[in-house]
Protein backbone atom coordinates (compact mmCIF):
# COMPACT_ATOMS: atom_id res chain seq x y z
CA UNK A 1 0.00 0.00 0.00
CA UNK A 2 1.24 3.76 -0.26
CA UNK A 3 2.52 5.94 2.25
CA UNK A 4 -1.39 7.28 3.97
CA UNK A 5 -3.48 4.44 3.29
CA UNK A 6 -5.68 3.18 5.82
CA UNK A 7 -5.12 -1.08 6.55
CA UNK A 8 -7.45 -2.52 8.55
CA UNK A 9 -6.81 -6.26 10.35
CA UNK A 10 -8.99 -8.94 10.96
CA UNK A 11 -8.46 -12.07 13.33
CA UNK A 12 -10.04 -15.27 13.78
CA UNK A 13 -9.39 -16.69 17.05
CA UNK A 14 -8.37 -20.59 17.46
CA UNK A 15 -11.42 -22.01 19.39
CA UNK A 16 -11.21 -21.38 23.18
CA UNK A 17 -9.05 -18.65 22.19
CA UNK A 18 -9.70 -14.61 21.93
CA UNK A 19 -7.62 -11.42 20.12
CA UNK A 20 -5.86 -9.12 22.28
CA UNK A 21 -4.58 -7.06 20.19
CA UNK A 22 -3.11 -6.41 16.99
CA UNK A 23 1.16 -5.77 16.16
CA UNK A 24 2.74 -3.49 14.01
CA UNK A 25 6.16 -4.40 13.14
CA UNK A 26 5.84 -5.76 16.65
CA UNK A 27 4.56 -2.94 18.24
CA UNK A 28 1.03 -2.88 19.47
CA UNK A 29 -1.27 -0.90 18.27
CA UNK A 30 -4.81 -0.08 18.99
CA UNK A 31 -8.09 -1.40 17.35
CA UNK A 32 -8.06 -2.77 14.12
CA UNK A 33 -6.62 -0.20 11.97
CA UNK A 34 -3.10 1.51 11.54
CA UNK A 35 -1.97 4.40 8.56
CA UNK A 36 0.41 2.77 6.15
CA UNK A 37 3.89 4.05 6.93
CA UNK A 38 6.17 4.97 4.10
CA UNK A 39 8.13 1.42 4.28
CA UNK A 40 7.74 -2.39 4.37
CA UNK A 41 5.76 -3.84 7.63
CA UNK A 42 4.73 -6.86 9.35
CA UNK A 43 1.08 -6.88 11.13
CA UNK A 44 0.77 -9.86 13.75
CA UNK A 45 -1.65 -10.45 16.34
CA UNK A 46 -1.83 -11.91 20.28
CA UNK A 47 -4.94 -14.30 20.95
CA UNK A 48 -4.91 -15.00 24.74
CA UNK A 49 -6.72 -18.58 26.04
CA UNK A 50 -10.56 -18.37 27.43
CA UNK A 51 -10.70 -18.82 31.08
CA UNK A 52 -13.62 -21.14 31.81
CA UNK A 53 -15.48 -21.72 34.95
CA UNK A 54 -15.94 -24.98 36.97
CA UNK A 55 -19.12 -25.20 39.08
CA UNK A 56 -18.94 -27.65 41.79
CA UNK A 57 -22.76 -29.00 42.28
CA UNK A 58 -22.45 -30.82 46.09
CA UNK A 59 -24.02 -34.23 45.78
CA UNK A 60 -26.11 -36.44 48.78
CA UNK A 61 -23.72 -38.22 50.89
CA UNK A 62 -20.53 -36.01 51.03
CA UNK A 63 -18.67 -33.13 49.21
CA UNK A 64 -16.65 -32.84 46.46
CA UNK A 65 -14.24 -29.98 45.69
CA UNK A 66 -12.29 -29.26 42.15
CA UNK A 67 -8.43 -27.71 42.23
CA UNK A 68 -9.80 -24.36 40.39
CA UNK A 69 -12.62 -22.53 39.84
CA UNK A 70 -12.23 -21.35 36.65
CA UNK A 71 -9.23 -23.07 34.27
CA UNK A 72 -8.48 -22.43 30.16
CA UNK A 73 -8.90 -25.29 28.08
CA UNK A 74 -6.65 -27.65 28.12
CA UNK A 75 -5.46 -27.67 31.73
CA UNK A 76 -5.83 -30.51 34.03
CA UNK A 77 -8.10 -30.27 36.86
CA UNK A 78 -8.00 -32.31 40.08
CA UNK A 79 -11.53 -33.08 42.08
CA UNK A 80 -11.56 -34.25 45.72
CA UNK A 81 -14.62 -36.66 47.32
CA UNK A 82 -14.84 -36.49 50.99
CA UNK A 83 -17.62 -39.36 51.90
CA UNK A 84 -20.39 -38.97 54.61
CA UNK A 85 -19.89 -41.82 57.25
CA UNK A 86 -21.42 -44.79 55.80
CA UNK A 87 -20.75 -44.08 51.88
CA UNK A 88 -17.88 -44.40 49.35
CA UNK A 89 -16.74 -42.28 46.26
CA UNK A 90 -18.57 -44.22 43.76
CA UNK A 91 -17.49 -41.96 40.42
CA UNK A 92 -16.78 -38.24 39.71
CA UNK A 93 -19.21 -36.65 37.05
CA UNK A 94 -18.20 -33.87 34.43
CA UNK A 95 -21.47 -32.18 33.09
CA UNK A 96 -23.63 -34.95 34.22
CA UNK A 97 -21.25 -37.54 32.43
CA UNK A 98 -19.37 -40.11 34.40
CA UNK A 99 -15.66 -39.92 34.21
CA UNK A 100 -12.64 -41.94 34.96
CA UNK A 101 -10.12 -41.75 37.88
CA UNK A 102 -10.57 -38.01 39.76
CA UNK A 103 -8.69 -35.59 37.07
CA UNK A 104 -10.14 -34.07 33.87
CA UNK A 105 -8.86 -31.91 30.87
CA UNK A 106 -10.64 -28.62 31.40
CA UNK A 107 -12.87 -27.76 27.37
CA UNK A 108 -13.41 -24.77 25.67
CA UNK A 109 -16.64 -24.24 28.10
CA UNK A 110 -17.53 -23.68 31.57
CA UNK A 111 -18.56 -27.05 32.97
CA UNK A 112 -20.16 -28.79 36.16
CA UNK A 113 -18.53 -31.25 38.22
CA UNK A 114 -20.14 -33.99 40.94
CA UNK A 115 -19.83 -36.77 42.32
CA UNK A 116 -21.73 -40.02 43.21
CA UNK A 117 -21.29 -41.81 46.36
CA UNK A 118 -22.48 -45.38 47.38
CA UNK A 119 -23.82 -46.66 50.77
CA UNK A 120 -21.06 -49.25 52.41
CA UNK A 121 -22.63 -52.61 53.09
CA UNK A 122 -21.24 -53.83 56.37
CA UNK A 123 -21.68 -57.44 57.52
CA UNK A 124 -24.44 -58.89 60.16
CA UNK A 125 -22.42 -61.85 61.88
CA UNK A 126 -24.75 -64.01 63.25
CA UNK A 127 -23.53 -65.31 66.67
CA UNK A 128 -25.42 -68.74 68.27
CA UNK A 129 -26.46 -68.95 71.73
CA UNK A 130 -26.89 -71.39 73.99
CA UNK A 131 -30.98 -72.38 74.40
CA UNK A 132 -31.50 -71.90 70.70
CA UNK A 133 -31.02 -70.28 67.08
CA UNK A 134 -31.30 -66.61 65.72
CA UNK A 135 -31.10 -65.78 62.34
CA UNK A 136 -30.75 -62.29 60.33
CA UNK A 137 -33.26 -60.93 57.62
CA UNK A 138 -29.56 -60.18 55.98
CA UNK A 139 -26.36 -60.97 56.07
CA UNK A 140 -24.95 -57.15 55.04
CA UNK A 141 -26.69 -54.04 55.08
CA UNK A 142 -26.24 -50.24 54.70
CA UNK A 143 -26.09 -48.03 57.11
CA UNK A 144 -29.62 -47.16 58.09
CA UNK A 145 -31.38 -50.24 56.84
CA UNK A 146 -33.92 -51.85 59.14
CA UNK A 147 -32.79 -55.28 60.09
CA UNK A 148 -35.29 -57.84 61.54
CA UNK A 149 -33.59 -60.35 63.99
CA UNK A 150 -35.52 -64.34 64.27
CA UNK A 151 -35.31 -66.55 67.40
CA UNK A 152 -35.84 -69.97 67.74
CA UNK A 153 -35.79 -71.47 71.05
CA UNK A 154 -34.79 -74.67 71.88
CA UNK A 155 -36.69 -76.79 73.97
CA UNK A 156 -37.29 -75.60 77.67
CA UNK A 157 -35.78 -72.27 76.44
CA UNK A 158 -37.86 -68.78 75.79
CA UNK A 159 -35.95 -65.85 74.48
CA UNK A 160 -35.30 -63.25 76.94
CA UNK A 161 -33.47 -60.46 74.34
CA UNK A 162 -31.91 -60.03 71.25
CA UNK A 163 -28.08 -58.18 71.46
CA UNK A 164 -26.15 -55.71 69.08
CA UNK A 165 -22.57 -56.14 69.57
CA UNK A 166 -23.17 -57.28 73.07
CA UNK A 167 -25.56 -54.98 74.25
CA UNK A 168 -29.20 -55.56 74.90
CA UNK A 169 -31.90 -54.04 72.10
CA UNK A 170 -35.56 -53.55 72.68
CA UNK A 171 -37.83 -55.99 70.50
CA UNK A 172 -36.54 -57.42 67.27
CA UNK A 173 -34.90 -55.06 65.12
CA UNK A 174 -32.34 -52.54 64.39
CA UNK A 175 -31.05 -50.17 62.56
CA UNK A 176 -27.82 -50.61 60.69
CA UNK A 177 -24.73 -48.38 61.93
CA UNK A 178 -21.63 -47.47 59.53
CA UNK A 179 -20.16 -50.57 61.09
CA UNK A 180 -19.68 -54.50 60.40
CA UNK A 181 -21.77 -55.79 63.57
CA UNK A 182 -22.71 -59.37 65.19
CA UNK A 183 -25.87 -60.27 66.34
CA UNK A 184 -26.99 -62.82 69.10
CA UNK A 185 -29.74 -63.40 71.71
CA UNK A 186 -30.13 -64.54 75.13
CA UNK A 187 -32.49 -67.72 75.93
CA UNK A 188 -33.57 -68.19 79.43
CA UNK A 189 -34.60 -71.79 80.93
CA UNK A 190 -38.28 -72.60 81.73
CA UNK A 191 -38.92 -72.97 85.38
CA UNK A 192 -41.36 -76.20 85.93
CA UNK A 193 -42.90 -77.56 88.86
CA UNK A 194 -42.25 -80.40 90.88
CA UNK A 195 -44.97 -82.28 92.61
CA UNK A 196 -43.33 -85.04 95.62
CA UNK A 197 -46.50 -87.14 96.25
CA UNK A 198 -45.55 -89.62 99.35
CA UNK A 199 -45.54 -93.69 98.78
CA UNK A 200 -46.08 -95.98 101.41
CA UNK A 201 -43.29 -97.27 103.41
CA UNK A 202 -41.58 -93.99 103.55
CA UNK A 203 -40.86 -90.16 103.04
CA UNK A 204 -39.24 -88.72 99.69
CA UNK A 205 -38.25 -85.11 99.31
CA UNK A 206 -36.86 -83.17 96.45
CA UNK A 207 -34.35 -81.05 96.26
CA UNK A 208 -36.26 -77.91 94.73
CA UNK A 209 -39.95 -77.70 94.21
CA UNK A 210 -38.68 -76.20 90.52
CA UNK A 211 -36.29 -76.02 88.26
CA UNK A 212 -35.42 -74.77 85.28
CA UNK A 213 -35.29 -76.80 82.47
CA UNK A 214 -31.44 -79.51 81.96
CA UNK A 215 -31.36 -78.49 85.58
CA UNK A 216 -29.64 -81.33 88.47
CA UNK A 217 -32.92 -82.26 90.55
CA UNK A 218 -31.96 -85.35 93.36
CA UNK A 219 -33.96 -87.22 95.16
CA UNK A 220 -34.15 -88.11 98.88
CA UNK A 221 -35.79 -90.80 100.29
CA UNK A 222 -36.32 -92.19 103.83
CA UNK A 223 -37.76 -95.45 104.34
CA UNK A 224 -40.13 -96.17 107.28
CA UNK A 225 -38.74 -98.59 110.10
CA UNK A 226 -38.59 -102.72 108.17
CA UNK A 227 -38.91 -101.04 104.67
CA UNK A 228 -36.17 -100.27 102.17
CA UNK A 229 -35.93 -98.08 99.04
CA UNK A 230 -36.38 -100.01 95.82
CA UNK A 231 -36.60 -97.32 93.57
CA UNK A 232 -37.49 -93.38 92.67
CA UNK A 233 -40.47 -92.66 89.94
CA UNK A 234 -39.98 -89.34 87.88
CA UNK A 235 -43.25 -88.98 85.57
CA UNK A 236 -44.26 -92.73 86.15
CA UNK A 237 -40.88 -93.62 85.38
CA UNK A 238 -38.80 -95.51 87.59
CA UNK A 239 -35.21 -93.92 88.54
CA UNK A 240 -32.72 -95.50 90.34
CA UNK A 241 -30.20 -92.72 90.70
CA UNK A 242 -31.88 -90.62 92.93
CA UNK A 243 -30.86 -87.57 90.82
CA UNK A 244 -32.93 -86.28 87.24
CA UNK A 245 -32.52 -83.62 84.99
CA UNK A 246 -35.20 -81.51 84.31
CA UNK A 247 -37.27 -81.54 81.60
CA UNK A 248 -39.23 -78.99 79.80
CA UNK A 249 -42.48 -80.11 81.68
CA UNK A 250 -43.92 -80.30 84.87
CA UNK A 251 -42.90 -83.53 86.61
CA UNK A 252 -44.23 -85.50 89.42
CA UNK A 253 -41.93 -87.62 91.62
CA UNK A 254 -42.51 -90.16 93.95
CA UNK A 255 -40.58 -93.92 95.57
CA UNK A 256 -41.40 -97.18 95.96
CA UNK A 257 -40.27 -98.78 99.48
CA UNK A 258 -40.49 -102.23 99.96
CA UNK A 259 -40.36 -104.50 102.87
CA UNK A 260 -37.18 -105.90 103.90
CA UNK A 261 -37.75 -109.44 104.20
CA UNK A 262 -36.36 -110.98 107.36
CA UNK A 263 -33.13 -112.71 107.12
CA UNK A 264 -33.36 -116.51 108.62
CA UNK A 265 -29.74 -117.24 109.92
CA UNK A 266 -27.85 -115.15 111.97
CA UNK A 267 -24.07 -115.76 111.32
CA UNK A 268 -22.45 -113.46 114.17
CA UNK A 269 -24.58 -115.77 116.76
CA UNK A 270 -21.98 -116.75 119.10
CA UNK A 271 -19.52 -114.70 117.22
CA UNK A 272 -15.72 -114.73 118.57
CA UNK A 273 -14.85 -111.69 120.42
CA UNK A 274 -11.40 -110.47 119.70
CA UNK A 275 -10.53 -107.55 121.61
CA UNK A 276 -13.16 -104.63 122.72
CA UNK A 277 -11.64 -100.79 123.59
CA UNK A 278 -14.27 -100.54 126.60
CA UNK A 279 -14.50 -101.05 130.30
CA UNK A 280 -17.28 -102.83 131.87
CA UNK A 281 -18.68 -102.57 135.96
CA UNK A 282 -18.67 -106.41 135.27
CA UNK A 283 -17.56 -107.79 131.80
CA UNK A 284 -19.02 -111.22 132.36
CA UNK A 285 -22.55 -109.08 133.03
CA UNK A 286 -21.85 -106.69 130.58
CA UNK A 287 -19.29 -107.36 127.78
CA UNK A 288 -19.74 -107.25 124.06
CA UNK A 289 -20.09 -111.00 124.25
CA UNK A 290 -23.71 -109.98 124.99
CA UNK A 291 -24.61 -108.37 122.21
CA UNK A 292 -23.54 -111.77 120.38
CA UNK A 293 -25.67 -114.11 122.41
CA UNK A 294 -29.14 -114.09 120.94
CA UNK A 295 -30.93 -113.26 124.57
CA UNK A 296 -32.66 -109.99 125.28
CA UNK A 297 -35.24 -110.87 128.12
CA UNK A 298 -32.52 -109.70 130.82
CA UNK A 299 -32.67 -105.23 130.90
CA UNK A 300 -29.61 -105.93 133.15
CA UNK A 301 -27.64 -108.47 131.60
CA UNK A 302 -28.35 -109.74 127.82
CA UNK A 303 -26.94 -106.44 126.52
CA UNK A 304 -23.54 -104.93 125.70
CA UNK A 305 -23.24 -101.87 128.46
CA UNK A 306 -19.65 -99.89 128.79
CA UNK A 307 -19.11 -96.65 130.40
CA UNK A 308 -18.37 -93.67 127.91
CA UNK A 309 -20.71 -92.89 124.86
CA UNK A 310 -18.42 -94.96 122.02
CA UNK A 311 -16.96 -98.14 121.91
CA UNK A 312 -15.76 -100.84 119.20
CA UNK A 313 -15.42 -104.50 119.59
CA UNK A 314 -13.97 -107.18 116.78
CA UNK A 315 -15.69 -109.96 116.38
CA UNK A 316 -15.16 -113.44 114.25
CA UNK A 317 -18.56 -114.80 112.72
CA UNK A 318 -16.88 -117.84 111.56
CA UNK A 319 -18.50 -118.24 108.08
CA UNK A 320 -17.45 -115.61 105.28
CA UNK A 321 -20.48 -113.56 104.06
CA UNK A 322 -20.28 -110.90 100.94
CA UNK A 323 -22.64 -108.11 101.29
CA UNK A 324 -23.97 -108.55 105.03
CA UNK A 325 -26.85 -107.52 106.39
CA UNK A 326 -26.11 -105.62 109.49
CA UNK A 327 -29.42 -105.77 112.30
CA UNK A 328 -28.56 -104.03 115.60
CA UNK A 329 -31.25 -103.73 118.91
CA UNK A 330 -30.36 -100.78 120.16
CA UNK A 331 -31.68 -99.60 123.84
CA UNK A 332 -34.91 -98.58 122.65
CA UNK A 333 -35.84 -102.26 121.83
CA UNK A 334 -35.48 -103.61 125.44
CA UNK A 335 -38.10 -100.35 126.47
CA UNK A 336 -34.59 -98.29 127.38
CA UNK A 337 -36.02 -95.46 126.02
CA UNK A 338 -35.46 -94.34 122.30
CA UNK A 339 -32.86 -91.80 123.51
CA UNK A 340 -30.57 -93.86 124.88
CA UNK A 341 -29.84 -95.51 121.39
CA UNK A 342 -26.56 -95.38 119.61
CA UNK A 343 -26.80 -92.78 117.05
CA UNK A 344 -24.08 -93.69 114.76
CA UNK A 345 -21.55 -96.99 113.70
CA UNK A 346 -18.73 -97.47 111.38
CA UNK A 347 -17.77 -100.93 110.10
CA UNK A 348 -14.52 -102.57 108.79
CA UNK A 349 -12.87 -105.29 108.00
CA UNK A 350 -9.19 -106.18 107.64
CA UNK A 351 -7.05 -104.01 105.23
CA UNK A 352 -5.75 -106.51 102.92
CA UNK A 353 -3.16 -104.53 101.45
CA UNK A 354 -1.37 -105.13 104.93
CA UNK A 355 -2.94 -108.23 106.82
CA UNK A 356 -4.92 -110.74 105.07
CA UNK A 357 -7.58 -112.69 107.41
CA UNK A 358 -5.69 -115.91 107.07
CA UNK A 359 -2.53 -114.18 108.31
CA UNK A 360 -4.50 -113.01 111.47
CA UNK A 361 -5.97 -116.49 112.17
CA UNK A 362 -2.51 -117.90 112.08
CA UNK A 363 -1.33 -114.97 114.82
CA UNK A 364 -0.98 -115.62 118.75
CA UNK A 365 -4.35 -114.12 120.84
CA UNK A 366 -1.64 -111.33 121.95
CA UNK A 367 -1.10 -110.51 118.25
CA UNK A 368 -4.18 -110.50 117.31
CA UNK A 369 -5.42 -108.26 119.99
CA UNK A 370 -2.71 -105.76 119.23
CA UNK A 371 -3.93 -105.84 115.38
CA UNK A 372 -7.43 -105.07 116.53
CA UNK A 373 -5.98 -101.61 117.86
CA UNK A 374 -3.91 -100.46 115.33
CA UNK A 375 -6.25 -98.20 112.73
CA UNK A 376 -4.49 -98.92 109.41
CA UNK A 377 -5.19 -102.16 110.14
CA UNK A 378 -8.78 -102.12 109.56
CA UNK A 379 -10.66 -100.50 106.14
CA UNK A 380 -13.97 -99.04 107.31
CA UNK A 381 -16.67 -100.45 104.51
CA UNK A 382 -19.53 -98.55 106.45
CA UNK A 383 -21.02 -95.82 107.68
CA UNK A 384 -24.31 -95.06 109.81
CA UNK A 385 -25.33 -91.42 111.01
CA UNK A 386 -28.21 -89.74 112.71
CA UNK A 387 -29.60 -93.20 113.52
CA UNK A 388 -33.05 -93.06 115.97
CA UNK A 389 -34.73 -96.06 115.40
CA UNK A 390 -34.89 -98.98 118.09
CA UNK A 391 -33.72 -101.52 115.80
CA UNK A 392 -31.61 -100.58 112.94
CA UNK A 393 -30.67 -102.63 109.42
CA UNK A 394 -28.19 -101.64 107.18
CA UNK A 395 -27.45 -103.56 104.03
CA UNK A 396 -23.61 -103.13 103.96
CA UNK A 397 -22.08 -102.93 100.28
CA UNK A 398 -19.21 -105.58 100.35
CA UNK A 399 -18.57 -107.58 97.02
CA UNK A 400 -15.28 -109.45 98.94
CA UNK A 401 -16.69 -112.73 101.52
CA UNK A 402 -15.21 -111.77 104.97
CA UNK A 403 -15.60 -113.27 108.56
CA UNK A 404 -13.77 -110.63 110.80
CA UNK A 405 -15.19 -107.57 111.39
CA UNK A 406 -14.87 -104.47 113.97
CA UNK A 407 -17.95 -101.90 114.47
CA UNK A 408 -17.28 -99.04 116.08
CA UNK A 409 -20.00 -97.71 117.77
CA UNK A 410 -21.34 -94.29 119.29
CA UNK A 411 -24.55 -92.34 120.68
CA UNK A 412 -25.40 -89.06 121.63
CA UNK A 413 -23.42 -87.67 124.49
CA UNK A 414 -25.59 -87.36 127.22
CA UNK A 415 -24.52 -86.90 130.65
CA UNK A 416 -25.40 -88.86 133.87
CA UNK A 417 -26.33 -92.82 133.85
CA UNK A 418 -26.85 -92.31 130.10
CA UNK A 419 -23.55 -91.93 129.72
CA UNK A 420 -23.00 -95.16 128.85
CA UNK A 421 -23.50 -97.76 125.27
CA UNK A 422 -26.11 -100.25 125.96
CA UNK A 423 -26.48 -102.48 122.51
CA UNK A 424 -28.38 -105.72 123.06
CA UNK A 425 -28.11 -107.31 119.88
CA UNK A 426 -25.53 -106.96 116.79
CA UNK A 427 -26.91 -109.52 114.13
CA UNK A 428 -25.19 -110.40 110.84
CA UNK A 429 -27.05 -112.20 107.96
CA UNK A 430 -25.70 -113.06 104.17
CA UNK A 431 -27.14 -110.61 101.85
CA UNK A 432 -27.62 -110.35 98.22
Amino acid sequence: ATAGTTIELTATPAEGYTLDYFTLDGERINGDTFSMPARNVEVSAVFTANAYSINVVQPANGTVSASATSATAGTTIELTATPAEGYTLDYFTLDGERINGDTFIMPARNVEVSAVFTANAYSITVVQPTGGTVSASATSATAGTTVKLTANPAEGYTLDYFTLDGARINGDTFIMPARNVEVSAVFTANAYSITVVQPTGGTVSASKLSAFFGEAVELTAVPDEGYELSHYVVNGAANNGGTFTMPARDVIVTAVFTKIAEPSVNLALNATIYYSNKKYPDYAKNGPQHAFDGKMSDREADKWHASGINGWVAFDIHTPVANPILKIYHAGSAGEGSDLNTSSWDVYILNERYLTEEAYFNMDRSTQNRVCQIAWFWKRIHVTTGNTADISVDHIDMPEARRLFKINMRKTNQTGYPYHLNVYEIEMYAGN
